[in-house]
């Protein structure tokens, strides 16, 4: 009788999943260096340059969304290269990516609440 094979242990999961690099150079450097700080252990994940259609049928598009044990973050990801001009822009910028994080958020709320119900 052949001998059974040793256990052995179990495949790692991917932790990171990022269908396509992005198309601008500061932003694919800044989700490397998240990935390169997330820890490998459970539970974290993150999904990054990913869309989804929301129930208008309207295309939304994440940089990055974040589990970890404390909750779930969505990321937008913003750079300039020019001195003066990321303090000049940050405001405005963090004014948009917080209501364009929130559209986000509450679309997945949505879907996600639309999906539970099936």
């Amino acid at each position: 009788m052949p001998a059974s094979p040793e256990p052995t242990a179990p495949a790692a999961r991917e932790r990171w999943f990022q269908p396509r690099r992005s198309g601008f150079r500061w932003e694919q450097e800044g989700l490397d260096h998240l990935r390169a700080l997330m820890p490998k252990t459970e539970p974290y994940r993150a999904w990054a340059t990913f869309q989804f259609t929301g129930p208008s049928g309207r295309i939304n598009e994440c940089d990055v969304l974040i589990a970890v044990p404390g909750g779930l973050y969505l990321l937008e990801l913003k750079g300039a290269e020019l001195p003066g001009i990321a303090e000049a822009l940050a405001e405005r910028y963090e004014a948009t990516a917080v209501s364009l994080n929130g559209l986000f958020l509450q679309v997945l709320k949505e879907l996600a609440e639309e999906q539970s119900v099936r």
